[in-house]
């Protein structure tokens, strides 16, 4: 019984640390892809990684299905241009 509750306290630590993983991976790839869109280097980019990484700056996820990322992308504009804009977003365009 005692082996039985280590193995199960085992694989949820283990699962966890693998979910932890996974989340840092989807929002340095965030953080990067945005860096990218908006043509960032040297120490512009420097900054704006820390801060993303630290959590400072909402990135659209790397994991957002491609409406939620194009909505994300709109939020500062309204009316008929951010309706255009997610259109064309949704588009591919």
């Amino acid at each position: 019984m005692r082996l039985f509750f280590a193995a199960v306290v085992l694989t949820s630590a283990l699962s966890g640390t693998i979910a932890q993983a996974q989340m840092r991976t989807d929002l340095t790839q965030a953080c990067s892809a945005e860096a990218r869109r908006q043509t960032l280097s040297g120490d512009a980019l420097t900054g704006f990684m820390n801060r993303c990484l630290a959590g400072e700056i909402n990135v659209p996820s790397a994991t957002a299905s491609p409406t939620q990322r194009c909505e994300d992308q709109a939020a500062q504009l309204s009316g008929e241009q951010k309706a255009r804009f997610v259109r064309n977003c949704m588009a591919g365009k």
